[in-house]
């Protein structure tokens, strides 16, 4: 049916066939079809119908007949000498009905004059004409039109092309967490921008070699993107349906939603969501891959391209200015029995645009074998770990085939795992896997990460898919990071690392597993068996794997001023090589999980572990066993002090043993001047305090958190309060030490997210001040405010409880892991207050729309936990569920 009224054709375009799964192209060509049908109908309606040269164009995504639901509708009317009465009145006939149904149509009124002179002014038109495509009108003047663009395109051909490779193909290199989190399926790379480009480059070869676009060739068929790019229309028309608009960003909260509508079910690895956004990732690389291989071969295309010889290549170092010569410092690692073969192939490698080439000849085409295949393979890979210069396409391609002609024979097998563990202790190992995943090589060697490169976890904490992860990983081991502030001198001791680095290359490998560590330590034992490596480095290396969770649990979960703590993480490392090993394992782990999980909280935290059971290794007995002389050690260094008074003896006196253990002596002498006050005030009625809060800057330098110390009457609920106040004023805690003297007197120590405005952090802790006081003399209440704060949790959230009993020997630990919540702190502490829970020490952490907290609790009368637990975290869970009572 033509759709003859704007109801009509609205009717069309909101026909739910349109947005079914696998209806994505087919959609856009049915959308396009219907949207040509209208614009036919309407311009033979108006008076101008029927005049000569005159003709409407489709330009944009519907000249390319690539609408989606909300697509911009983007038209030119080309006419010679239109009055602006005319153009009024099409305008009124042709565009007003469909504004007025809020559709985006975007018009002009041109003449073919005006087109080629905006044409030549910005590129931005000029590939909109090439993208012209006629609805109705005078067809014969269109043919004139289009052999007068082409002409005009023809002209400047060379720096249109130029224009398009250096408009995307900086950015197509460069991997956002943005882009992993919340992809652009249009703007990131590998969206439909590179797609466009690829469309542009191809019209552009084919008006300039008459027809036959050169670059079209055999290799061409490497790139079908084809499947992925009906996956990419599928999902952006059910993006335009959930949204309502135009919208091609997959914000969080869209990906389970759009999973679903496309068909992807859940596994016993993997969520719906997870097993989308895996091949959501993959198609993109596939574009993104394709927008390279089109790009190199239209700029292969363009004249006096100079193709230099391997000998010189830029030296990608941190000056980024010397010139290495390449082919002496490779040939080193090669041995190559036949010297002639040898300088004849090392003139087989070509510089060309920043990118290593194979030379087309005799020698590459006809004489091939597979030792020869190996002896190329490793020019040029060599070349690339040691000078940092990227493989072309064209030269991936190539390795494509070799790998496809060669994988049967085991010397070229066995060379080929040599020459990835070289490139793995290189000096760009990411780099190196990388185009040996492209040239099909991961996929022979380590087909278990192959399988699992694009393995997601929708978790709201992990940004990267696992093989961009690893990659990463690898990185910052090697150093290829210019912030790389952890522990630089371990750092450096560890760049030549091979067990290090072979367990940053398998530590994930068992994702999907329940367990993953444990799964992906028994299959690297199988891997490094296919590798020939010897027995014991394997061993070290399944331990690292097993364990690469375990630091990061224990800083950011376990209270490691606790000795007990330490010794067993010291017990399970071993010695001390072990430690640093882990230690940099986790940090690259953590780092590389994403931007918005490695700070300098977690950083400190990590040191502190660090250093602290490297000196459990340095002794012969644990220091518990002193632990008496220790606090002897404390007392005699307090009454050192300079401000020592006779009063101070009855503080000492009702300093608990753990907190003269576990607090430095300096701040035992600061909080013992503020017990003093404290006290002095408590003491004058007339100038009754009720609590004293001391904020404090962290470390120079370190802007991410703040330390405060509250001294107080001892009183149930008082972390409640304190989380109360600090929500009320958008502060996060991030740990808490809480100590209770035997004179009454709490003591607690806090490190706190600074205020969000540092300018006016004064006046911030001038009202937490207030409203602390507020809440502790019940002049305000904390749950008025937090009740109004509840929200929805955001997609991926966890909700995990877990009650823990064997730990620790004096606390009961009860670890809590649910979506962010500005008062969630406050409703944790006030629920086990209101179970008579003492919480005596807290870690609490927040990875982006994640938090976790870390209890060690005792009953009102100072025991672990007995009895029924199970209510104790039932009670939990209901106060947790309250905060989100749209996912209850």
């Amino acid at each position: 049916m033509t759709p003859h009224s704007p109801q009509t054709f609205l009717a069309h375009r909101s026909d739910s066939l349109l947005s079914l799964p696998g209806q994505g192209r087919s959609a856009a060509k049915q959308l396009t079809r219907i949207t040509d049908q209208y614009f036919i109908h309407s311009f033979a309606q108006t008076s101008i119908a029927q005049f000569k040269k005159i003709f409407v164009v489709a330009v944009g995504s519907y000249g390319r007949s690539e609408l989606c639901l909300k697509s911009d509708i983007d038209v030119v009317i080309i006419a010679n000498d239109l009055s602006e009465a005319d153009q009024a009145r099409i305008a009124s006939q042709i565009f007003h009905p469909l504004w007025d149904h809020g559709l985006d149509v975007g018009h002009a009124f041109r003449d073919i004059k005006d087109c080629l002179s905006l044409a030549n002014k910005d590129y931005t038109v000029m590939t909109s004409l090439l993208d012209s495509r006629f609805i109705c009108g005078d067809r014969e003047y269109f043919s004139h039109y289009l052999e007068q663009v082409n002409n005009c395109i023809e002209a400047s051909h060379q720096k249109l092309m130029e224009h398009l490779i250096a408009s995307r193909m900086h950015r197509s290199n460069i991997d956002t967490a943005d882009s992993y989190m919340e992809p652009d399926i249009k703007e990131d790379p590998g969206g439909f921008r590179d797609y466009n480009i690829i469309g542009w480059l191809k019209k552009l070869s084919k008006i300039r070699h008459a027809g036959s676009t050169s670059l079209e060739s055999s290799d061409s068929t490497a790139f079908n993107i084809t499947p992925a790019m009906d996956f990419l229309f599928d999902v952006r028309n059910v993006l335009h349906s959930l949204s309502k608009r135009k919208n091609n960003r997959l914000h969080l909260d869209l990906q389970p939603e759009v999973a679903a509508i496309l068909g992807y079910k859940g596994s016993s690895r993997s969520s719906g969501t997870e097993i989308f956004l895996g091949h959501l990732f993959d198609c993109l690389s596939q574009v993104r891959q394709a927008l390279h291989f089109y790009s190199e071969k239209a700029q292969l295309s363009l004249p006096n391209q100079c193709v230099q010889a391997i000998q010189f290549i830029p030296e990608r170092s941190i000056d980024n200015q010397c010139l290495v010569q390449v082919v002496s410092s490779v040939e080193v690692n090669r041995n190559w029995e036949d010297s002639e073969t040898s300088n004849e192939l090392s003139q087989q490698v070509k510089l060309f645009n920043d990118k290593l080439y194979f030379e087309q000849n005799d020698l590459i085409v006809k004489q091939r074998d597979s030792g020869l295949d190996l002896k190329l393979v490793k020019l040029i890979f060599e070349t690339m770990s040691t000078t940092g210069v990227e493989i072309s396409t064209h030269a991936l391609l190539f390795m494509k085939q070799i790998a496809r002609s060669s994988c049967r024979h085991d010397d070229f097998l066995a060379g080929l795992r040599s020459l990835f563990l070289y490139l793995l202790f290189g000096p760009r190992p990411g780099q190196c896997l990388k185009a040996m995943r492209q040239c099909g090589f991961l996929e022979l060697l380590v087909p278990e990460l192959e399988e699992k490169w694009y393995f997601v976890q929708f978790d709201g904490v992990h940004t990267y898919p696992l093989g961009e992860h690893t990659m990463h990983c690898l990185d910052l081991l090697a150093g290829n990071n210019s912030d790389s502030g952890f522990m630089p001198e371990h750092l450096n001791l560890c760049k030549d690392d091979h067990e290090l680095r072979l367990a940053a290359l398998l530590h994930d490998i068992g994702k999907g597993a329940r367990d993953h560590s444990q799964a992906g330590a028994d299959m690297a034992l199988r891997i490094m068996v296919r590798f020939d490596i010897d027995q014991l480095t394997a061993d070290i290396v399944a331990c690292l794997i097993k364990n690469h969770l375990l630091m990061a649990k224990t800083a950011l979960k376990r209270d490691i001023d606790e000795e007990d703590v330490v010794a067993e993480f010291a017990r399970k490392m071993g010695n001390q090589e072990r430690l640093r090993q882990l230690t940099m394992l986790s940090y690259a782990d953590s780092k590389a999980t994403g931007p918005r999980v490695w700070n300098s909280w977690q950083q400190n935290l990590l040191r502190k572990l660090y250093f602290k059971a490297q000196r459990m290794f340095s002794r012969t007995i644990l220091a518990g066993h002193h632990a008496g002389h220790r606090m002897a050690v404390a007392r005699d260094r307090i009454r050192s002090h300079p401000d020592y008074s006779q009063s101070w003896e009855k503080l000492m006196d009702s300093m608990p043993s753990r907190y003269l253990l576990k607090v430095p002596v300096k701040e035992v002498i600061k909080h013992t001047r503020l017990v003093e006050r404290f006290q002095k005030f408590e003491n004058e009625q007339d100038k009754a305090l009720n609590v004293i809060l001391l904020t404090e800057k962290g470390p120079i330098g370190d802007s991410q958190y703040w330390n405060l110390i509250l001294i107080s009457k001892n009183q149930t609920g008082l972390l409640s309060k304190v989380a109360g106040c600090l929500s009320m004023n958008q502060i996060e805690i991030y740990s808490a030490g809480l100590f209770t003297w035997d004179n009454g007197i709490a003591v607690d120590m806090f490190k706190v997210s600074p205020p969000r405005d540092p300018l006016y952090a004064r006046q911030t802790w001038q009202e937490v001040r207030r409203d602390l006081s507020d809440l502790m003399s019940s002049r305000k209440n904390a749950a008025d405010f937090c009740m109004r704060a509840s929200k929805s949790a955001p997609a991926g959230s966890r909700f995990r409880i877990n009650l823990d009993n064997e730990s620790s020997d004096f606390y009961s630990i009860v670890e809590i892991i649910t979506p962010r919540h500005p008062c969630l702190t406050w409703q944790l502490s006030q629920c086990l207050a209101n179970l008579n829970l003492d919480i005596c020490f807290s870690v609490i952490s927040t990875h982006m729309d994640q938090a976790s907290h870390v209890f060690y609790l005792r009953t009102d009368r100072g025991e672990k936990l007995f009895g029924n637990t199970r209510e104790v975290v039932k009670m939990v869970h209901a106060a947790v569920r309250e905060l989100f009572p749209a996912n209850k």
